[in-house]
């Protein structure tokens, strides 16, 4: 993932949470590096108050726009977990 890509995705991510009233928190960002191998490239983390919020921004058309015209493209690998705490 190029410099450029990393900063494209950041401002998609940040544009597109903006207008989700139903997402919590959202953290977004490059590994920090501190592990030799192993880690994803780059990681989001979103917070929401309860799993009907959760769907709401899977389902989300802008999202899903963002998901499939930004993210797709230059990811190599997905992984996903949902956790409640």
């Amino acid at each position: 993932m190029s410099a450029e890509d990393v900063a494209a995705v950041g401002r998609a991510l940040d544009g597109m949470v903006a207008g989700m009233p139903y997402v919590r928190s959202y953290h977004h960002g490059i590994d920090a590096g501190l592990k030799e191998s192993g880690n994803a490239d780059y990681g989001i983390v979103a917070t929401f108050d309860n799993a009907d919020d959760w769907r709401k921004y899977d389902t989300d058309e802008v999202h899903n726009k963002v998901r499939a015209e930004v993210i797709a493209p230059i990811v190599g690998a997905r992984t996903v977990i949902q956790f409640s705490s």
